[in-house]
């Protein structure tokens, strides 16, 4: 699913943005297109983002989570 966000974000082309508070800088095209997209949430298993204080109000998920949180919502 990354592969296929990460392709068609790709033709999009948002501002590439600095994005100090994540410890892998090639994390950056995901948040990127979330904020770009103004996404409620990102789901994925990078410590990076799991664990970083992000610059902008979004939860990370886990896959495992998804579900329960689709649900509670």
């Amino acid at each position: 699913m990354a592969m296929d966000l990460w392709a068609h974000g790709a033709l999009h082309h948002p501002i590439r943005r600095d994005w100090p508070s994540i410890p892998d800088q090639n994390d950056g095209w995901m948040l990127d297109l979330a904020f770009e997209a103004t996404a409620d949430f990102i789901v994925t298993w990078d410590r990076h983002l799991l664990d970083s204080e992000l610059p902008f109000h979004i939860e990370v998920l886990k896959p495992s989570q998804l579900l329960t949180h689709l649900r509670a919502n």
